[in-house]
């Protein structure tokens, strides 16, 4: 995406990410992420880490669901 679009949607987002929203997220996020890990460590060997971490943790804070109770 390009000026002058990119400067709107950017325009629009800065205020949701300011240190302050950021730190408030923390806690959240860190919840889901530890949740998410911790179904990764209960897996057998060989696990992906894209597939099983990276790509479901971003929708999963958004939607407030962990791996324990359903993606």
């Amino acid at each position: 995406m390009d000026p002058p679009e990119h400067s709107r949607y950017r325009k629009a987002l800065i205020p949701e990410f300011t240190v302050r929203r950021i730190e408030a997220m923390r806690p959240g996020i860190q919840s889901v992420v530890d949740a998410f890990i911790d179904d990764l460590l209960a897996r057998v060997p060989p696990v992906d880490l894209v597939e099983t971490l990276a790509v479901p943790v971003p929708p999963a804070f958004r939607r407030g669901r962990t791996p324990n109770r359903g993606r």
